[in-house]
């Protein structure tokens, strides 16, 4: 990545993603993300238990959606086996 330049934190950025492939695989990307997480938890004896939060539109559709993302991450994160 160095080639290509610095990577830099930007606080007020915002992160687009495509969900058009269904629910079934946000749950299994958002499992994958929270096994990911307890692997990096492991390897470098930091918490990166999942935290509930909010979603930033309050609506009905964006607030069940963080709460089911939310369960993927906890699932994937407390399930991981180190494989």
């Amino acid at each position: 990545m160095l080639e290509i330049g610095e990577l830099c934190y930007a606080l007020n950025s915002v992160t687009y993603h495509n969900f058009e492939d269904g629910i079934l695989r946000f749950c299994q990307r958002f499992i994958r993300y929270g096994q990911s997480n307890k692997m990096i938890s492991n390897l470098y004896a930091i918490d990166l238990m999942p935290k509930m939060f909010s979603a930033k539109k309050n609506n009905f559709l964006n607030q069940t959606l963080a709460r089911l993302q939310y369960a993927c991450l906890l699932w994937g994160y407390i399930t991981y086996s180190g494989k």
